[in-house]
């Protein structure tokens, strides 16, 4: 069998924006950096181009042929993102919700050395800890390994300090000078898809880095939390509020 016979048998019966579907449906970072216009079409055309010719040597394939079907291919992801996805729902969700903020807030991190084995002592330290939840003095709480880390508010520090100090444990500040963005939104949003990511984007597009977020339910409200940098409070602040209005 000659060389022209293999490469003849290689080149696949797909069009040539079928073949580009096939393409992007494996590269949704690739899709996602086109949606948020990070690459311009062109350059995408240009490496979807030499990846089809990489695979399929012979094949004939121009820019323009895949750039048409990248153009294609976008708005149909539009058009699927708003009736399935509920782009439009997602706004209309957002726009029952409300916000608050705390400030001055550390991370903390709690650990249980050698009490990691002694359940009793643990249980009762953290049944003690949640109290501190009841008037918001410390948020996101989550279990680690070999211990606890959470947000503590800096008036509550001294007070969690002496609670930890009672039952032998050690702690470890990681991070300061944090804000809680919270958003509360009505029951309904659980079922909504894309929330957490259209808020996060907006966020992002601001460049508002997201040290940690955390969903949950509380009765009949979704919460949405954000942790950022207190410098960046204010900001996100008001795009979050120009959201829910």
């Amino acid at each position: 069998m000659s060389n022209s016979e293999i490469i003849t048998t290689s080149i696949p019966r797909k069009s040539i924006s079928r073949l580009t579907y096939d393409l992007l449906r494996k590269r949704p970072a690739l899709v996602h950096e086109l949606q948020r216009r990070e690459k311009t079409q062109r350059e995408v055309a240009q490496e979807l181009v030499k990846e089809l010719k990489e695979l399929y040597p012979g094949l004939k394939v121009t820019d323009g042929a895949v750039a048409v079907a990248l153009t294609r291919y976008l708005k149909k992801m539009r058009e699927y993102q708003e009736t399935h996805l509920g782009t439009r729902h997602v706004i209309n969700v957002l726009k029952k919700s409300t916000t608050s903020v705390i400030d001055g807030l550390k991370q903390v991190r709690i650990n249980f050395g050698s009490y990691i084995d002694n359940k009793e002592h643990i249980s009762k330290f953290i049944i003690d800890l949640f109290e501190f939840l009841e008037d918001e003095s410390i948020a996101n709480v989550f279990l680690i390994r070999d211990g606890i880390e959470l947000y503590v508010q800096k008036l509550a520090e001294n007070e969690l300090s002496e609670l930890i100090s009672n039952y032998n444990l050690e702690y470890e500040i990681i991070g300061q000078n944090l804000s809680l963005l919270k958003l509360i939104l009505p029951i309904e949003a659980r079922e909504v898809p894309g929330i957490l990511a259209h808020v996060s984007s907006l966020l992002a597009d601001q460049a508002i880095s997201i040290f940690d977020t955390q969903t949950y339910l509380i009765r009949d409200r979704m919460i949405i939390t954000f942790v950022v940098s207190e410098g960046n409070a204010t900001k996100a602040r008001d795009l979050l509020r120009k959201v829910i209005t």
